[in-house]
């Protein structure tokens, strides 16, 4: 894990009160969002096709077999931030963004919108608050 992305997102997660978990390879974030509500983003280090450092940030919303994957992909063009993708059984909302750009308010922002929409859909979709 770049070691300027994971100072930056212990920095963000000790003032906005998030919990931050790191390890060698990921950063897990545990973001309040409403109510009483959480929702857990992980954050991985990948490479854009000209090999500069990206962060991966993603989701979980729920199991991806019992979604119909053409309301995802109409969603996607509403965000803001992020989209909808399949990583293994799990239907997930990632985002990315550069690192060498990132600065900690856009990734604040990013975080928290991605976070709060994979948690309504989680509600709304799957009716529960397990991610």
């Amino acid at each position: 894990m770049d070691k300027m992305l994971s100072t930056q997102l212990e920095a963000i997660s000790a003032q906005c009160g998030w919990q931050c978990k790191t390890s060698d390879e990921r950063i897990f974030l545990t973001i309040p969002v409403q109510d009483d509500r959480r929702q857990n983003v992980c954050v991985t280090q990948g490479y854009d096709i000209a090999g500069q450092v990206i962060a991966r940030f993603w989701t979980v919303i729920g199991p991806s077999e019992s979604i119909d994957s053409s309301k995802c992909l109409r969603k996607n063009a509403e965000f803001a931030y992020g989209a909808f993708a399949i990583q293994g059984d799990d239907l997930v909302l990632v985002d990315t963004h550069l690192v060498s750009e990132a600065t900690p308010i856009q990734l604040t922002s990013a975080i928290s919108n991605l976070a709060t929409y994979a948690d309504v859909c989680e509600e709304q979709w799957f009716k529960s608050d397990v991610h």
